[in-house]
């Protein structure tokens, strides 16, 4: 397979400010106050996006680095002798991208890993520090709003060629480049005549789509990263190939070479792929396909008769069809993997937002998806104008119907039938006591999570000596203290003094950063490294004029062989173990310096095989570390040292087992690196010294031990850490916590008419009704204020099964209704930090039962008790026996004007309908169902949303209060949670037009569908 070609790319500017990118020598010398000065002017400037225009990509860990040394972010003038922050190193990219083109990492994020600059930052910032790799990216329009953005990763291809499968190479290209760009680049790899070959879009070994428009860009051709797509060659006789045309679908299919399955049996399990960042997508999407009244919905094409393609809100129906499409692919049960680009496709043009390949919210999407799906579903066709009433001290059950009535007049469709409720939500005023009550529906209820006050930080120590392995601690600090808070905690447990600890942040064995003691503790995140080092501190009555201590800080370095494509087999000098610090006089000789670092090394150098052999009895006696061979309790007796260093031993017994050098110390500074002098001269170390020691190739094989270098002792308090994470909460208590009384914020206020101002008022939910899907958010993302948030990662422990919600619903259930019993169906997972991170999902197959994992294209069957975790974020509900309910059949309004004053007569609906609908000329399929209520009284249902009571005449009393009472409310409504099983089917004379109720059917179960459908083609 050939190499990686970048087309319409990135690299054409990496040459801008590239002079000497590897050494690091600044072009010119400024101070700190003047860099921040310079970038902060720019910034400043807010530059615009503009197509075409080109910003790079800088290392987020080296940007951060270079703001702690400027102090970028702070807004007080810092005085020269603040300015102690180490000056960054060169810039260094090289963990962000991979390859010799230098493509970025398909895991890197932005502001996770990575930030984005316009190019005059960039060659500031490069002309100061040099390093690199320079990694410019292009200002590119995308979706169909055109809107502008920076594209960070190029599409990945797979170009195939049709003479010769088995040739085949990677390009990288932009998602904005044409189709015919791509082409001339194949046929120039290739080296093919571009006027004897045309371009497919290619899946499992089939040619599903010729790219005809040459002038189309690669987005608008729908082409995803990492797809196949084939140059097909014209034959000997000039002519085109006959291909055979796949079936046109809402999105294509994978192979396994793009799934981790080749097909899937079991309908329903099939996976999605990730199109660039849509596992969001792909984790809501498979909860919905779980959903079964909608996929049983969607599957028996009862959508195509509720579409509105006149509802300005929607999408003309084009949304709900492209999800029904994917629903139809997802459950065929022939394909492993199916890519919803159409349907992407189509919901960035009803939520733009969504448009693009970057990271969102899974349950920001879920709640766009089904307003989109509600209102191309709407069976209102103008929605009348709804005046909102005060309550004014009637009873709660009239507020609530009319509210209902209100909201059901301008919204009806599949949604609201089943996944609408109703909230009751009560202010009060502080003032004159006013107390407001309304009614409003919902779709999904989001619940605050609990919040700890504390959190738990776990911290290795590292004791002075070196002598001891680490000891890992979990140390339980106020969530938003400071350092000095986590400090005093650890010190209570590890028993070093408080102003004897060094906070750092290690990364790639080297340190990244030094917490002070007024920073605060949420600067650390969850995926941070806390090293804490034990120093020598001056004693109170010590004479600090005599004081010549240096803490110096020490990091390993060695020479490693990797290999290449390439370049074959390299060596670099990398780092790796622990760096430590040292405390160490400043007048120390390099023979001291080097004791200093053996003790702190010398726990996991074992002897030279040849040595070991010969002394192991010796050294042995019992003791734990046969290697070392001492063992002391003694942490404070400096002349212990002499024990711990055999090179300081006076007749060298000790010293004679290691060879009198494993590595060279260097002089590390930002500019450069120089070996330490080894003549028996002080060094004249400064505080803060940066150190490194390289050890010697030869001899690192032979005495470093790996295994007793990761060796580190688990403190309990951090056991308890690994054990707990944090106290599980119960979704009762969420519960409690959405109905608990609140008063409203600053930010928040509410207008009391009474008082005629805005009031700092009490608010107070109540659940009125719920609908039988319920869908349940989990605020996992908490404001801590108006500009920070944080992920909380509480365990909530849900129940799978009898989730009893009576208590909570202050509504009266009507007779024959079901109870407000649920079990879980469905789960939407999110992992990892604030801001990115991977969503999947968990869902409970309709048809067996049984729980599946759905992470992206990848699937798996998995146990029920395995789907409640930590990282549950959007639960999915059904009420029991729900699923005996029946589907709503289309009905449109009766003949004549409905209660917005237009005419629906069977002939007007009809010439409504759009063509590609009219599947049927049985004329029953458009009529009315009558359903018959104890006696001659008839339910209408117009689309199934509302069920009017129309009371006919009827032969005696009786039959009209029968009737009379199976309305429940006041204004001719059924409840929501009205129960149909408990009814009587009504049946059409097969030759009577009328609609007339047959009278010789008594007791049959209600089961309203269309007379040519059978209850099991539906559940």
């Amino acid at each position: 397979m050939s190499h990686d070609p970048v087309v319409d790319g990135q690299q054409e500017d990496a040459s801008v400010e590239t002079s000497d990118p590897g050494n690091g020598v600044a072009e010119e010398h400024i101070t700190p106050k003047q860099e921040k000065e310079i970038l902060k002017k720019i910034d400043n400037e807010n530059k615009p996006l503009e197509e075409g225009d080109t910003w790079y990509i800088l290392s987020l860990r080296w940007w951060k680095q270079w703001k702690r040394h400027v102090f970028y972010d702070d807004y007080f003038e810092p005085n020269e002798s603040d300015y102690t922050s180490p000056r960054p190193g060169p810039i260094d990219n090289e963990e962000l991208v991979e390859g010799e083109e230098n493509i970025l990492r398909r895991n890197m994020q932005e502001n996770i890993d990575f930030v984005v600059f316009p190019v005059e930052m960039w060659r500031k910032l490069h002309g100061w520090y040099g390093g690199g790799p320079a990694l410019p990216r292009k200002v590119i329009t995308y979706g169909y709003a055109r809107n502008l953005t920076v594209e960070l990763k190029l599409l990945k291809l797979q170009i195939m060629r049709s003479s010769k499968l088995d040739e085949s190479f990677w390009m990288h290209i932009s998602k904005s480049a044409s189709v015919e760009s791509l082409k001339l680049a194949a046929c120039q790899q290739f080296q093919l005549d571009p006027a004897q070959v045309r371009v497919w879009d290619y899946h499992s070994g089939q040619r599903l789509k010729c790219l005809e428009e040459e002038k189309d860009r690669l987005d608008e051709a729908q082409i995803i990263d990492e797809q196949k797509v084939l140059i097909e060659e014209k034959d000997a006789e000039g002519k085109w190939p006959e291909v055979e045309q796949p079936k046109a679908t809402s999105s294509y299919y994978y192979n396994d070479a793009y799934s981790r399955r080749e097909s899937s049996s079991q309908k329903g399990v099939t996976g999605l792929s990730n199109l660039g960042n849509t596992c969001f997508m792909n984790s809501s999407l498979q909860c919905l396909s779980n959903t079964a009244p909608l996929t049983l919905y969607f599957l028996g094409n009862m959508h195509k008769r509720d579409i509105n393609v006149d509802n300005p809100m929607g999408c003309g129906g084009r949304l709900a069809e492209e999800y029904g499409n994917l629903v139809a692919e997802m459950w065929s049960g022939r394909y492993g993997t199916a890519a919803p680009r159409d349907f992407k496709s189509r919901l960035e043009r009803f939520a733009p937002q969504f448009a693009g390949y970057q990271q969102h919210d899974s349950q920001e999407l879920l709640a766009f998806l089904l307003d989109g799906l509600h209102e191309d579903l709407n069976r209102v066709r103008k929605k009348p104008y709804v005046e909102s009433k005060e309550s004014d001290g009637r009873p709660d059950a009239d507020v609530a119907a009319e509210a209902w009535t209100n909201h059901l007049s301008r919204n009806n469709s599949i949604i609201v039938d089943w996944c609408q409720g109703q909230l009751k939500s009560t202010l009060v005023c502080p003032q004159c006591s006013r107390v407001s009550v309304t009614f409003d529906p919902f779709m999904y209820l989001s619940l605050p999570l609990p919040m700890s006050t504390t959190r738990i930080v776990p911290v290795t120590v590292f004791k002075r000596d070196g002598a001891q392995a680490p000891t890992r601690y979990g140390v339980v600090v106020p969530k938003f203290g400071t350092v000095g808070d986590l400090k005093q905690a650890l010190s209570d447990l590890c028993g070093v003094p408080k102003d004897a600890l060094v906070i750092t942040d290690v990364y790639a064995s080297k340190f990244f950063k030094e917490y002070k003691d007024k920073e605060m503790v949420d600067a650390i995140t969850e995926r941070d490294v806390i090293f804490a080092y034990e120093i020598l501190v001056p004693q109170a009555d010590t004479d600090m004029s005599t004081w010549n201590i240096a803490y110096c800080p020490v990091i390993q370095r060695r020479e490693e062989t990797v290999s290449t494509y390439y370049y074959g087999s390299t060596t670099k000098i990398s780092n790796f173990s622990s760096p430590f610090i040292l405390s160490v006089s400043t007048e120390a000789t390099y023979e001291d310096l080097y004791n200093e670092i053996l003790g702190h090394v010398r726990r996991y150098i074992r002897l030279p095989a040849t040595t070991q052999a010969a002394e192991e009895p010796e050294h042995n006696h019992g003791r734990k570390d046969s290697v070392s061979g001492y063992e002391s309790d003694n942490e404070d007796d400096e002349t212990s040292a002499a024990h711990k260093h055999p090179h300081r031993q006076g007749d060298g017994s000790s010293g004679a087992q290691l060879p009198p050098r494993l590595f060279q110390i260097k002089r590390v500074t930002n500019y450069d690196e120089k070996p330490l002098p080894d003549d028996g001269q002080p060094l004249g170390l400064d505080d803060r010294q940066g150190l490194t020691i390289d050890w010697y190739t030869d001899l690192i094989r032979e005495v470093y031990d790996e295994e007793r270098d990761k060796d580190v002792v688990v403190h309990p308090s951090a056991r308890a850490q690994e054990d707990s994470e944090e106290t599980a909460v119960t979704l009762e208590h969420c519960l409690e916590l959405f109905t608990t009384t609140e008063r409203l914020g600053m930010d928040d206020l509410w207008y009391c008419n009474k008082c005629k101002d805005h009031m700092q008022a009490t608010k107070k939910f109540d659940l009125w009704t719920l609908p039988n899907i319920l869908v349940v958010h989990l605020k996992r993302f908490s404001y801590r204020n108006k500009y920070w948030r944080e992920k909380l990662e509480t365990l909530v422990q849900f129940p799978t099964r009898g989730l009893d919600l009576s208590r909570y619903i202050k509504s009266e259930q009507a007779p024959g209704a079901l109870p407000p019993v649920y079990d879980l169906y469905a789960v939407s997972n999110h992992y990892g930090s604030l801001g990115g991170g991977h969503y999947t999902a968990y869902g409970m197959n309709k048809d067996n039962g049984k729980w599946y994992k759905f992470d992206d294209s990848w699937t798996a069957e998995v146990a029920e008790t395995d789907v409640v975790t930590s990282s549950a974020y959007v639960l999915f509900y059904k009420r029991r026996g729900c699923e005996n309910l029946p589907l709503p059949p289309f009905v449109p309004y009766p003949e004549g004007d409905d209660n917005n004053g237009n005419t629906h007569s069977i002939e007007n609906q009809r010439a409504r309908t759009p063509e590609r609908f009219k599947d049927s000329d049985d004329e029953n399929d458009l009529r009315p169902m009558s359903l018959s209520i104890a006696g001659r009284g008839l339910i209408n249902i117009a689309g199934y949303g509302a069920m009017n009571i129309l009371m006919h005449d009827s032969d005696s009393e009786e039959d009209r209060d029968m009737g009379a009472q199976n309305s429940l409310d006041r204004y001719g409504n059924l409840p929501r949670n009205f129960n149909p099983l408990a009814f009587r089917r009504a049946t059409f004379s097969s030759d009577d037009e009328s609609g007339d109720v047959s009278d010789d059917e008594e007791g049959t179960p209600l089961t309203p569908m269309r007379d040519d459908q059978d209850s099991d083609d539906l559940l």
